[in-house]
């Protein structure tokens, strides 16, 4: 009975090391791939076996977020990328890419509305990363798109208020500037060359 137990604990043992061995030969493999020039479909397959696989291992961030991208860059696979994106940041939200995966979440939102949510969201979750700064000045740029000039320049002067040192600075300075006059300032530049 103790030999069946000890064989049993035995291979019990084996199974969990090799199962582990098979995840380090995997994240080799997808480090080799990623170093080639090699098809996009295969380094993502190769993502989504090893998140299959391992899905609490934390490189899945950084697998989920290029599987993403690789749906992103698909029109047709929209929900896709939706889903890996919000994965990230749900399973991995203190990961390096998660503030990126939140603000590519809420690009890929078909309503306003949501898109506005998330970007504040990611700027709240997320404020002292190129994300968190990325989203306010997209939430702005996406309001003035849609002539709702009044709200845009609210999410430039916030903006300009959370980094006044920003990257973005000139940029969200320049469009409070010229808000709704941008049309005639083209046309005016146009009109010079």
């Amino acid at each position: 009975m103790r030999i069946l137990f000890l064989l049993s604990f035995g291979l019990l043992l084996f199974a969990c090391s090799n199962s582990s061995n098979r995840g380090e030969t995997l994240k080799i493999e997808i480090a080799k791939l990623e170093s080639m020039d090699t098809a996009s479909i295969v380094l993502k397959n190769k993502y989504q076996q090893f998140y299959y696989q391992h899905p609490k291992d934390s490189i899945n961030s950084k697998y989920l977020l290029e599987i993403a991208r690789y749906y992103q860059s698909e029109t047709k696979h929209m929900d896709s990328a939706q889903f890996y994106s919000k994965e990230v940041f749900t399973t991995f939200g203190q990961s390096a890419s998660a503030a990126e995966a939140m603000l590519m979440y809420a690009t890929l939102q078909k309503e306003l509305s949501d898109r506005v949510h998330w970007y504040k969201k990611t700027q709240q979750t997320y404020p002292t990363t190129k994300s968190g700064e990325d989203a306010l000045i997209t939430l702005a740029i996406d309001l003035e798109n849609r002539k709702m000039n009044d709200e845009a320049v609210k999410y430039y002067e916030e903006y300009l208020a959370i980094y006044p040192n920003g990257v973005h600075q000139k940029d969200a300075e320049f469009s409070i500037k010229f808000m709704g006059r941008l049309d005639d300032f083209i046309r005016q530049a146009e009109k010079k060359n």
